[in-house]
């Protein structure tokens, strides 16, 4: 009997497509018009992002895919999320709650963030800060994470303990706000690349993100995303 085996490379091929996935759909949702995203991988991760869009009013359907074993999204947005929505469930996905943390405090109305399993264990301090800082209010309580404000432009600073995660939630949101920012960490990240694909992703869309050095990004205000059709994998 043949048995067919995942190799690690075969593993962080996977990871790879759904980690650029969530990027391209978040973009996409983002622009005011139709994207249509074909080789997306199907998983959990991908189920919570599309979740997460819709609460924002952003359309999301399943359409005929020319990729085998992969689904096709046609995703239209209105150039600025709206909430559509109480709540965002993230299930277990700490991506999907960093990612979406900041566009959420740029509602300036009341979204709240559910989660289960280890969701709670991680640390969201490094948002806390900015959202206490600004005024923004937050507050779990019995399994949710209500935020409520206008999260404002200006300068972010990061100390050690943060990983991309942060700045790629951050780099969403900030070239929707009506000023500049700038983004500043004490030292570089460990997972850098990541954020090198958010900008490539971001640029994609029509968003300009300047990387100073590995520990400086300046990001201009009043940008606006734009659709585009893509295949994530070769037929």
């Amino acid at each position: 009997m043949d048995v067919l085996c995942k190799t690690d490379a075969d593993v962080a091929e996977k990871e790879n497509l759904e980690q650029t996935a969530q990027l391209e759909l978040i973009c996409a949702g983002l622009a005011a018009g139709t994207s249509i995203i074909d080789g997306v991988p199907q998983s959990k991760a991908i189920d919570t992002t599309i979740k997460a869009l819709k609460a924002f009013n952003i359309s999301v359907d399943k359409i005929p895919s020319m990729i085998m074993g992969c689904i096709a999204l046609q995703i239209t947005g209105n150039g600025h999320p709206v909430a559509n929505a109480d709540y965002i469930d993230c299930g277990e996905s700490i991506t999907a709650l960093r990612h979406f943390l900041p566009l959420a405090a740029t509602l300036n109305c009341p979204l709240s963030f559910m989660g289960r399993g280890e969701l709670a264990n991680y640390t969201l301090q490094p948002y806390y800060d900015i959202f206490d800082e600004q005024g923004i209010q937050h507050f779990a309580c019995d399994g949710a994470l209500p935020v409520n404000g206008r999260l404002q432009p200006g300068t972010f600073s990061f100390g050690e303990n943060v990983n991309s995660q942060f700045i790629n939630g951050l780099l969403f949101a900030l070239p929707l706000l009506n000023g500049d920012s700038t983004i500043e960490l004490a030292v570089p990240l460990a997972d850098t690349d990541a954020v090198n694909q958010t900008i490539t992703c971001l640029a994609e869309h029509g968003i300009y993100v300047a990387k100073v050095n590995e520990q400086k990004y300046l990001i201009k205000g009043k940008q606006h995303y734009q659709p585009l059709n893509r295949k994530l994998v070769k037929e």
